[in-house]
Formats: structure tokens, sequence, C-alpha cells
């Protein structure tokens, strides 16, 4: 990541993940597939494959995720 990007992307994503560890062990049902939250690195990795797939649906649930994904990836051709 470019050195300007690292503190609010690190910020971001770990507000993310800490609120959706939270619904998942809550018990709560989620639109982003539980697995995300089994650790910091397969959120970072499902939430890239919503990016891919369906990024209408991390965008309605995560929009700064889906922020951070679209300028690190690209604008997705899908979702």
């Amino acid at each position: 990541l470019p050195r300007e990007w690292q503190l609010q992307w690190a910020a971001d994503f770990q507000c993310a993940y800490d609120a959706f560890c939270m619904q998942v062990d809550a018990g709560h049902e989620t639109t982003i597939d539980a697995y995300a939250a089994e650790s910091p690195e397969e959120f970072f990795a499902v939430c890239s494959e919503y990016h891919f797939s369906d990024a209408a649906t991390l965008r309605e649930a995560m929009p700064d995720v889906a922020a951070h994904l679209e300028r690190f990836y690209g604008t997705p051709l899908l979702g």
C-alpha cells in the first residue's frame, strides 16, 4: 500500500473487522460470509472476494472497506 493510505486503511479495516466479529459472535445473521470473522487475514480475503463477485453487497455492508478495496483493486466489473 502507498504510505499515505496505510493509517486510514488499517483503522477502517480494524473497525470493520471488530464490528463484524461482534455481530458474528452475537449470533446475528450477516450479509458477508461469517467465515470472514475467523481472522483479519480471512476478513481481508473474504472482503476481496466480495469486491470482485458482489461489490454491491460489500458496499452496503461495509462502505469504508469497499471504498478502500475499490481504490486498491480498481472498480469491479461485477456487482
